[in-house]
């Protein structure tokens, strides 16, 4: 059987209610939200990548913007990883964490996604 992992990108409070407002993002982070407790319910492990918004950036690090939406926070024993590049994977350490639990599948969920793998 294929190890499975969750990714969830860029979650973030400055990019969910910033000037250029995310459509339908209740709706999202509901799925999220339960697609979560289900993985955790399961032992599927979550990742989280949280993007490091530059100065003025409506995810700027060390801000309110830059913290995670709180309906769904990391909980203890998930993994966060941030990173500096629209990438996940380039100059971080998402790829040693995936393969270090053994994950080989993927199931990807938040804000450009097509956009933040590479």
């Amino acid at each position: 059987m294929v190890a499975t992992g969750i990714l969830i990108i860029d979650m973030q409070l400055g990019n969910l209610q910033g000037s250029d407002p995310v459509y339908d993002r209740k709706e999202l982070l509901s799925k999220i939200q339960c697609l979560t407790d289900k993985a955790r319910d399961g032992g599927v492990p979550i990742f989280y990548v949280q993007n490091k918004g530059s100065k003025g950036d409506p995810d700027e690090i060390g801000t309110p913007g830059w913290e995670i939406h709180p309906t769904i926070v990391p909980n203890e024993g998930d993994v966060v990883i941030e990173k500096e590049t629209p990438d996940a994977f380039h100059k971080t350490t998402l790829n040693q964490r995936l393969k270090s639990k053994g994950i080989e599948k993927l199931v990807i969920a938040g804000l450009q996604t097509e956009y933040c793998i590479d």
